[in-house]
This record gives C-alpha cells, structure tokens and sequence, in this order.
C-alpha cells in the first residue's frame, strides 16, 4: 500500500542541496576567475570577496552548513592554504578528500562549522533575521534573507559591496548571482 503522506529522505535531500551548492559555486567561481583575468586580475575569486552570502533558507542550521561549505570549497582548491592558523586552522586532515565523499562526513562537518564560525557571524547570520522569526518560506526565502540583510544596514555601510545569493528549488533547481550594491548612496531625488 501507497503511504498517505509524502515520505521525505532528508539525508538524501541534504546532499542534494549542497551538491547543487558545490556546483553553483564551481561554475561561480570559474565566471568571475575568467572575469577577473581579463581584467588582470590573478587573485583566485573566494568566499572573502562577498561581504555578505545568503542562501535559500529551509532551516537555519543548513544555511550555517552552507556557508561552511563555501569554505571548504577554496579551501580544497588551494593546496597552499595555512591550516596552522586563520580561517582554515583544524582542517589539515581533509586536505585530500573529494567534495562527493564530504556529505555525511561528521568529523569534517564539525571542524568546518569551528573553522568557518567567524566568517558566518560576519556575512551569513545577519540574513537570518526572517527566517529566524518566521521559519521556511520556500520559495522567497533568498530575498527573505536579502531584505534581512538590508534592513540591518544603512546604506552608507553597505555602498559597493557584493552580496553572494545561492537559490535552490524542487527538481534541484539552483543558482548562484550576486549583486552589487552601487556606490552612491545619495537618495534619489525627483524634479517636480
């Protein structure tokens, strides 16, 4: 007999969401690095260059997993990252894994949740303001978290930054933009 309710495998549903995330980045990273070429610019693109980073949002802790994510992502693109010290202290050990193989990997999740603590509280937590109120919003939930983003901060403080957006929906959906917040923050004025 068919169950009456919807049976969900939310591990599954979990590695799906950050696959999505890897690739998205993946093909990120890849646009702005060719980007930033033809503009000679040889600095790899990283998580760094996003003042903020907001996610869709099913749950809180998933977007805290995601930007940790983010995280190992340069961190496993970069065979000369410092592991004694900064945003990558603690995760030696990982160096040579394959992001497939880091889903359901405990250890690994508990030291990138130690490692990427700072970096979350900085560009991530702000957007969480609805969700934290509000919880799922499915569809909305990204420009949920923008609007939480923009009402914590005046213009003034966030004039030129660039704020990372990863979307996701059903069918594994997803994408990953960002915008760029201009630099005049003079109100618009109207002749009349």
């Amino acid at each position: 007999a068919l169950p009456i309710y919807p049976v969900v495998d939310g591990k599954l549903s979990i590695e799906c969401y950050f696959s999505a995330l890897d690739q998205c980045y993946s093909v990120y990273r890849k646009k702005i690095n060719e980007q930033q070429k033809r503009d000679e610019i040889s600095k790899p693109f990283t998580l760094s260059e996003f003042q903020h980073m907001i996610f869709h949002t099913p749950f809180c802790k998933l977007v805290q997993k995601s930007l940790a994510r983010l995280m190992l992502n340069d961190f496993l693109s970069d065979s000369s990252a410092n592991t004694e010290s900064g945003i990558y202290q603690g995760l030696e050990a990982f160096r040579g894994m394959k992001l497939e193989d880091t889903y359901s990997n405990k250890e690994l999740e508990k030291a990138l949740l130690k490692a990427s603590q700072g970096v979350f509280n900085e560009k991530t937590k702000p957007s969480l303001l609805l969700s934290t109120q509000n919880g799922n919003m499915y569809t909305p939930s990204v420009y949920g978290c923008l609007a939480s983003v923009l009402a914590q901060y005046s213009a003034q403080q966030l004039a030129g930054s660039r704020i990372g957006a990863f979307s996701y929906g059903s069918g594994l959906a997803s994408s990953m933009f960002s915008l760029r917040v201009s630099q005049d923050t003079a109100p618009d004025r109207k002749s009349t």
